[in-house]
């Protein structure tokens, strides 16, 4: 039986041949296409994957490391903070203990002030008794009872005259008047023995003899009462001591003279005029040792000139000496050591200037301030 037409092989070449096998090669391109694009995606993916890998491995031991560094840094930090710890409880024991100590030196500063005070009335009421005058007779003096009562009328006299420019004196209990026939120091006119008691400063002034009308008589014996004012705060330094001294006496001497008290002498211990004064002050070494200062060869010049220095601040403000007492009693009762220095600082502090001078070139011009 004879096929249907459309299952009949071609008797001739058809054009769907060609189009068939173009489809199929498209086909077969596509796949190959498509499986080497796979291929090829696959490839870049792993290399991709390897290099995640790597990065997560290199920050996972980074991690690692800094953990393990974190850890020792941790506890290196904990040991720190333990002698931190150890140190701050150290602290607080020492805080304590200082605390304790300065509430200690707080109460024992409390008791020495109670002290200070309670010493500054006994010394008050000390300072207010007059001293005591007594006269001894060692010398061979024959008219010894005439002498003694010519003393007690200066002393008595002179006392008063040396208070009003001095101030009351400082712990002196008794005053001891002593006729001998000769000095321990060669030339001198009178001595001075100063010793320490229960009640105060007792000082015993040496004289070989005494005249009223006699200018060194009655000079030397106002002299040493001035000093013994002082009592146990004479200051350190002698000739600063010397030189308060000698110009104190001079004041008082002229105020009784001008009341008609001492004789009409015509001259005062300090007699140099200011031209004298100047070459003695340009010339003249002032010693700050007390042994130099005794025993200095030209020792009556140098007593004009530091008495004629001091005298210069006395001419400046006639309360000078009983302010620089006030003030340098204060220091002393409260224990402080006054040296030279602390000498020009309380002069500074009275006096700021002394004839127009300011008081510290004062102090440079005049060397009886500046002991070397």
């Amino acid at each position: 039986m004879p096929l249907h037409p459309l299952l009949r092989p071609p008797n001739r070449v058809s054009r769907v041949y060609p189009l068939l096998t173009i489809l199929l090669m498209l086909g077969s391109s596509s796949l190959v296409f498509a499986w080497k694009n796979t291929e090829l995606n696959s490839g870049v993916g792993i290399q991709e994957r390897d290099r995640k890998i790597t990065d997560l491995t290199s920050q996972v031991k980074s991690l690692s490391d800094e953990s393990k560094l974190d850890k020792a840094t941790l506890q290196t930090q904990k040991e720190q903070l333990a002698q931190v710890g150890d140190q701050l409880k150290s602290a607080e024991s020492d805080l304590a203990t200082k605390t304790n100590a300065l509430k200690q030196a707080e109460s024992d500063l409390k008791n020495q002030k109670d002290q200070l005070a309670s010493n500054s009335t006994e010394l008050e009421n000390l300072r207010n008794r007059p001293p005591l005058f007594s006269f001894q007779n060692k010398s061979s003096l024959v008219d010894i009872e005439i002498k003694k009562a010519a003393v007690k009328t200066l002393v008595t006299s002179a006392y008063d005259y040396i208070q009003v420019l001095y101030d009351r004196p400082y712990l002196l209990n008794q005053i001891t008047i002593t006729f001998v026939d000769s000095f321990s120091i060669a030339g001198a006119s009178g001595e001075i023995e100063i010793s320490n008691g229960p009640s105060g400063i007792s000082i015993d002034i040496h004289i070989k003899d005494f005249n009223p009308a006699d200018f060194e008589d009655v000079n030397t014996i106002i002299h040493e009462i001035a000093h013994g004012f002082h009592g146990i705060a004479v200051l350190s330094n002698s000739a600063h001591e010397e030189g308060m001294t000698v110009a104190m006496a001079d004041a008082v001497m002229a105020n009784m003279i001008k009341d008609g008290k001492l004789p009409q002498f015509g001259h005062l211990y300090v007699f140099i005029d200011e031209t004298e004064y100047q070459d003695y002050n340009q010339k003249l070494t002032i010693h700050a040792n007390n042994d130099a200062f005794y025993t200095d060869p030209k020792i009556a010049k140098v007593y004009q000139l530091i008495g004629a220095a001091w005298y210069k601040l006395y001419e400046a403000d006639h309360n000078f000496f009983k302010k620089f007492n006030t003030t340098y009693y204060a220091r002393v009762q409260k224990g402080q050591s006054v040296d030279a220095a602390g000498v020009r600082d309380i002069i500074a502090s009275i006096i700021p200037s002394v004839n127009g001078v300011p008081i510290n070139q004062f102090f440079t011009n005049n060397h009886a301030f500046t002991p070397n």
